[in-house]
């Protein structure tokens, strides 16, 4: 992914998300249709960009570090300097502490296609049940 992918990529979230909480200013019908309009142009504007606006998120998880540490002193002193490799408190506790990559896939374009075609189906529904009980 180039810099300027990675820029735009966090442009377009940043501005689907600034769009989400205007549409809370603005009451009924109206922030509905703000929403959905603004996301359709954000859509339309980078057409001519040709961006994928696709990246790959690594983050580290130690979820399982705690339960290491606390394997490693509820075990016995004796096992601290056993010759097993199954059995080595400091052999268990090396191979616990360590850290899993975790790797996602964030697709931009996906989601900003996804959350307006939400909105427009959520804002149909609305007026749906708006013109039934008129």
């Amino acid at each position: 992914m180039s810099v300027f992918d990675d820029f735009a990529m966090g442009a377009v979230k940043d501005c689907a998300e600034s769009l989400k909480r205007g549409k809370e200013f603005v009451e009924g019908l109206d922030g509905e249709l703000f929403l959905i309009k603004h996301l359709l142009l954000l859509r339309e504007q980078l057409i001519p960009f040709d961006i994928q606006l696709r990246s790959t998120s690594k983050t580290l998880d130690f979820t399982q570090t705690g339960a290491a540490f606390a394997r490693f002193m509820t075990t016995s002193k004796l096992q601290l300097f056993d010759l097993s490799l199954s059995t080595n408190s400091l052999i268990g506790l090396g191979t616990g502490v360590v850290g899993t990559v975790k790797e996602e896939e964030v697709d931009g374009r996906g989601e900003l296609e996804e959350v307006s075609r939400a909105e427009q189906s959520r804002a149909k529904k609305r007026q749906k049940r708006r013109m039934r009980s008129d």
